[in-house]
């Protein structure tokens, strides 16, 4: 069943990002990146980012100015967090990414209200909805996936198995 819904989820964002991709003029994006931020061998085979969580919090449709900010100071990829869904939409983003050549790159912010992981019902599905929410902004945009944090803030008894290694470090 886990395998099965994982693959209908890929097949998807991969029709959403053909989509997004087509509406918008682009090709799809390759896995490569041979060149840095200024045309110049890059240092690593990813690219390098920002995260809007230290420019703008929560951000919003109006803080696309920050795409620019990022690329003057040499990023490749903007995180957008999506700390308030109703107010991000794609249209906004997917301009501002285009203006700057920012590839987009989608993170959860996952706290008690969105834990898809709760044992009460209604919980999980709140979670559950803004998940999806964060999927379907993911492949308008042509975000490869969804980071974050899916778990909730604090471990719940028993979800670890107990070890009896000795985590801390040595003493003076």
């Amino acid at each position: 069943m886990c395998a099965q819904l994982r693959r209908s989820t890929e097949e998807d964002l991969a029709r959403r990002r053909r989509l997004a991709s087509r509406r918008q003029g682009r090709r799809p994006r390759s896995r490569s990146y041979p060149l840095g931020p200024i045309g110049g061998p890059a240092m690593t085979s990813r690219p390098i980012g920002i995260s809007s969580f230290v420019l703008a919090s929560p951000f919003t449709d109006n803080d696309t100015q920050f795409f620019k900010y990022a690329r003057e100071i040499g990023f490749e990829v903007f995180e957008v967090c999506v700390e308030d869904p109703a107010q991000l939409s794609a249209e906004p983003l997917i301009e501002a990414a285009s203006g700057t050549g920012l590839q987009i790159s989608v993170c959860g912010a996952f706290g008690p209200d969105r834990d898809v992981s709760h044992e009460e019902p209604d919980k999980r599905a709140q979670g559950v909805r803004y998940l999806k929410g964060c999927i379907d902004l993911a492949a308008d945009v042509g975000s490869p996936h969804v980071a974050g944090r899916c778990t909730p803030p604090q471990a719940k008894p028993g979800c670890y198995p107990q070890s009896n290694v000795n985590n801390s470090a040595p003493g003076p």
